[in-house]
């Protein structure tokens, strides 16, 4: 099987777990059995409206436990059907090794009726030995919403730059992380969000950001400064929601020693681009 083939077909098995994932919602009560699309314990950003509790940042398994619970009052209150899919815009689909980004519109519906719609990231981890869903082996590891919008208000467009502008943050945190400035480190996150982080053939592990910095602290304690040099990014931006694609290399005394890809994700709060969300995979070489 040639490489372009090969890519494709693990496009088409992210976008297939995303697009499960979405029609998953639309299925009878309770959703029990959700943890066949994503990494229960990882983390999901939704921007709430304010009755709703406003920005949201749960993890998956308690994800589905809220709106199963939202959705059996609302069913109680008369509600016959309530629907969920992808809509436009169309997917846009990044795979490299055992990470994946799907970039996607969705819509919502109650009775017939459209409600809300958004467009949201899901970056995905490839899992080793977890063949159900017809073979596919991709796990949604993170997702983040744009604002959600009633359907008489248009989606702005999707924005693919500049670049700079959107990734400025995520290059901050690298270079603290250089640096070891782990005081200078929170200001650039979102609060209460969290990264995904797969090394090698590990398992993915979930840390939320104060877990992540002591990790990262631990790690530059027991080995020489780390560097990731990144290269051949692409950034998406719609409204208050953006993402970086990010490869990088990994270099240490100078010298290249792994790589990986960093999908790293970004909330507009209050004027200022924050770090929603980091999920990332890298191996030695």
């Amino acid at each position: 099987m040639s490489d372009s083939v090969q890519a494709d077909g693990n496009k088409a098995l992210a976008q297939a777990i995303v697009n499960d994932f979405h029609e998953y919602f639309s299925s009878p009560l309770p959703l029990t059995k959700g943890s066949r699309y994503v990494l229960p314990h990882a983390l999901i950003t939704v921007p709430l409206p304010p009755a709703l509790g406003g920005l949201t940042i749960e993890t998956f398994a308690d994800m589905y436990e809220r709106v199963s619970q939202l959705l059996l009052r609302q069913y109680d209150s008369g509600v016959k059907s309530f629907t969920h899919r992808l809509a436009e815009p169309n997917a846009e689909v990044w795979v490299s090794g055992n990470i994946a980004a799907v970039f996607v519109g969705w819509s919502a519906s109650v009775d017939g009726r459209d409600i809300v719609h958004a467009v949201n990231l899901c970056s995905l981890h490839r899992i080793a030995n977890k063949n159900s869903n017809n073979g596919n082996p991709w796990r949604i590891s993170g997702l983040v919403d744009m604002m959600h919008l009633s359907p008489e208000i248009p989606l702005p467009p999707v924005e693919t730059g500049p670049v700079s502008e959107i990734i400025a943050p995520f290059e901050a945190l690298l270079a603290y992380i250089k640096a070891r400035d782990w005081k200078a480190i929170p200001p650039l996150l979102l609060p209460r969000g969290g990264a995904t982080i797969s090394q090698g053939s590990q398992a993915p592990a979930t840390f939320v950001w104060p877990a992540f910095i002591k990790q990262l602290q631990l790690e530059a304690e027991s080995g020489p400064v780390t560097e990731k040099k990144l290269f051949n990014c692409e950034a998406r931006r719609c409204s208050d929601l953006a993402f970086v694609w990010a490869p990088f290399m990994l270099i240490a005394d100078g010298r290249e020693y792994g790589q990986g890809v960093s999908v790293c994700s970004f909330r507009l709060e209050e004027g200022q681009w924050l770090i929603s969300g980091l999920q990332e995979t890298s191996f030695n070489k």
